[in-house]
């Protein structure tokens, strides 16, 4: 096993806009591209030609395999997991966020995520967030870093949204693996060289909307998925350094941002106030791999390589920031907790496991949820609806 593992893992999930291109091994597979037989007309419908794609990877390979059930039973499972309409259209009534919060919020997780996911969208989500109670909303788009956020707000709180990127592959390896200084003024620490390089072009921008919409001093909250995730904890702690009323962040699938002084001092600064989740067997979040955990990730690599592999993650020292909230297959949601570094050596032995022996297209197969996982829609279609909300949520996913 080697380098290439890692870049096919993360080929695998492309996100642009609601399009999810899983291209492992695309070439291999030999097929022609379809959404599956036996889902619906009016569903298929929905996806776009390159969500299809996605399907396809994923339908070649599992569907002869006993964890999609059976044929009636299947159907129903892919339209739940890929039909973006299903679960990120809600009909209910406005949001209904709640701020100047010490304890985690069943309901703010629920919105946020579903907010995180409009930054993918754009402006096609307009009309949308327009309904959901927010009276003004700015978009904010990079071409040439494929940056994109929005920020919104009404009277009670302004909203900051990150995008990922469909750049990922190229942020989480090679040489941007490595860190360097934030350079901020007042903030310790060195932040993943690709994340800040993302938001630095952008940032005076972000800056300008966020005076803005919080002329009134309404709470800032902040939220993203994957690369977003860590720009909106990059934002979040420069807008508190210069004094804006930052009030909470909820994360999704987010990688390790910076070192442990970094860590240290987004910790105090933001206490009970970042809630990270991970959906499952998601890879991202164990990406950038922990010091701890740096000589379990280099045995994918081979053999002549893994001591230098293992020497530049324990040098890197990348730590996780807040709470953990952990999704299980099933989108059962674990309490808020502490989480410990050494709890990424598990994970990385077991893919390490499973890919022992195999070429690189059968290991990235063999540890598919870690690709499935990182997808907006597996995460957040499986988020208990607040019943305040007045609508409904299937929680029944492929497991």
């Amino acid at each position: 096993m080697h380098l290439s593992f890692v870049r096919h893992v993360f080929r695998a999930c492309h996100f642009k806009k609601t399009a999810v291109v899983c291209a492992v091994s695309l070439a291999s597979c030999g097929q022609k591209s379809s959404v599956p037989a036996d889902v619906d007309a009016k569903s298929a419908s929905l996806w776009p030609s390159k969500y299809a794609q996605g399907i396809r990877y994923l339908d070649d390979n599992l569907r002869n395999k006993a964890i999609v059930g059976d044929e009636t039973d299947r159907a129903r499972r892919w339209r739940l997991n890929w039909n973006p309409g299903h679960c990120t259209n809600p009909k209910g009534p406005a949001l209904q966020i709640s701020t100047n919060l010490d304890t985690f919020d069943q309901g703010n997780a629920y919105w946020l995520s579903w907010l995180s996911i409009q930054a993918y969208r754009q402006v096609e989500a307009t009309d949308q967030l327009h309904q959901m109670g927010l009276t003004r909303i700015d978009f904010i788009q990079e071409q040439s870093t494929s940056f994109q956020a929005f920020v919104a707000s009404n009277s009670k709180y302004v909203i900051v949204s990150f995008a990922g990127t469909s750049d990922l592959t190229d942020y989480m390896t090679d040489v941007t693996f490595a860190s360097k200084p934030e350079f901020f003024p007042g903030i310790p620490g060195r932040v993943h060289t690709g994340f800040l390089n993302v938001l630095e072009k952008s940032w005076p921008k972000v800056l300008a909307l966020v005076r803005e919409h919080s002329s009134a001093g309404q709470p800032i909250i902040l939220t993203g998925h994957s690369l977003g995730g860590a720009q909106a904890v990059i934002s979040a702690t420069r807008l508190a350094t210069l004094g804006f009323p930052v009030d909470s962040l909820y994360i999704y699938s987010v990688p390790r941002i910076g070192d442990e002084s970094y860590a240290r001092h987004v910790s105090k600064l933001f206490p009970k106030r970042i809630y990270r989740f991970v959906n499952n067997e998601d890879v991202v979040p164990r990406l950038p791999p922990p010091r701890i955990a740096a000589r379990n990730f280099s045995m994918l690599f081979p053999e002549e390589s893994r001591e230098a592999v293992q020497s530049v993650f324990e040098t890197l020292s990348y730590t996780h920031v807040g709470s953990l909230l952990m999704q299980n297959a099933r989108g059962d949601l674990s309490a808020p907790r502490e989480f410990s570094e050494s709890e990424d050596t598990d994970y990385w032995d077991t893919v390490v496991d499973r890919s022992r022996g195999r070429s690189v297209p059968a290991a990235v197969f063999a540890n598919w949820r870690m690709l499935f996982d990182h997808i907006p829609f597996a995460s957040h279609c499986q988020l208990k609806t607040p019943v305040a909300s007045g609508f409904t949520q299937a929680t029944d996913f492929l497991e």
